[in-house]
């Protein structure tokens, strides 16, 4: 196997790596953040219809964390697919130019008479 191809495999490795998080957040995290950024505007209108949306504090806060959420995810899709795709930035990044050659190691051959 050569170095290229070692980098690759290692490269990919980091992207799956990356990948997981982003999508179990995204299918785990985001609907119960919506859920909770529309829970008290829900509440406000059952009990009193005709109420709009919630400005409070709380419903803020909830926003803001729905935000950092959705650009956690993007970042790590971005490096996911920067390592996926393992461009020449990434090949110097995972072995650096001062790292020695993978040396070979030869099969030692018997010396008993066959």
């Amino acid at each position: 196997m050569s170095r290229r191809e070692i980098v690759l495999l290692v490269s990919r490795a980091i992207a799956i790596l990356q990948l997981i998080p982003a999508l179990m957040e995204l299918i785990i995290g985001v609907p119960q953040q919506i859920y909770l950024m529309l829970l008290p505007i829900l509440r406000a209108q059952a009990a009193f219809p005709g109420v709009g949306s919630s400005t409070d504090f709380l419903s803020i806060l909830r926003f803001s964390a729905f935000g950092f959420s959705l650009a956690r995810i993007a970042v790590q899709l971005f490096a996911a697919w920067l390592f996926w795709n393992c461009g020449p930035t990434i090949e110097r990044f995972l072995l650096p130019t001062g790292s020695a050659p993978a040396q070979t190691v030869e099969p030692i051959q018997s010396s008993l008479p066959s």
